[in-house]
């Protein structure tokens, strides 16, 4: 099994300015500001992320999915900020 992979997810700061639905989500990273440290334990967030269903030629049989996880959008930080 090979996995991909992007060496750091992006971390978006979404406490202070409303996310527009659902048209937003396609400009989040442009939109918002990255979030600063480490989330808090505690804290709301929001998980962008798209997966994808395909069957390969050499074994059509199977059907295999791929998950890709796009974004983390901080909605409220936990008490430990």
């Amino acid at each position: 099994m090979i996995f991909f992979f992007l060496p750091q997810v992006p971390i978006i700061d979404a406490q202070d300015k409303e996310i527009k639905l659902p048209g937003g989500l396609t400009t989040i990273e442009k939109d918002f500001p990255a979030f600063e440290g480490i989330i808090p334990a505690g804290s709301v967030a929001l998980v962008g992320y798209t997966v994808g269903k395909y069957t390969a030629k050499a074994f059509p049989n199977d059907v295999s999915l791929s998950l890709n996880l796009l974004w983390v959008a901080v909605l409220a930080a936990g008490d430990d900020a």
